[in-house]
């Protein structure tokens, strides 16, 4: 009993290891599952299109994140002192 139930820890740990993602990394001319999902990869942004009868990434455009600038923090100025 023991050992079938080690082999069958075995055989799923093994499974569990060959499993394919669901989705894979996007790469351009590989095959995607549905026309007009997009992905960003590598600051590129892919977009899946149909070509012919397939279903496959763009070539993927170059992502322009803007960053935000932080705004100047005030500094205190001397207030006047009043003279006797």
């Amino acid at each position: 009993m023991k050992k079938l139930l080690a082999i069958g820890i075995a055989i799923t740990f093994t499974g569990s290891l060959l499993a394919i993602p669901a989705f894979g990394i996007a790469k351009a001319g590989t095959s995607c599952t549905k026309a007009g999902l997009t992905s960003i990869v590598s600051g590129k942004k892919f977009t899946c299109v149909k070509s012919g009868k397939k279903l496959v990434w763009d070539k993927g455009i170059v992502e322009n994140r803007l960053t935000p600038t932080p705004s100047p923090t005030p500094s205190p100025t001397p207030s006047p002192t009043p003279s006797p």
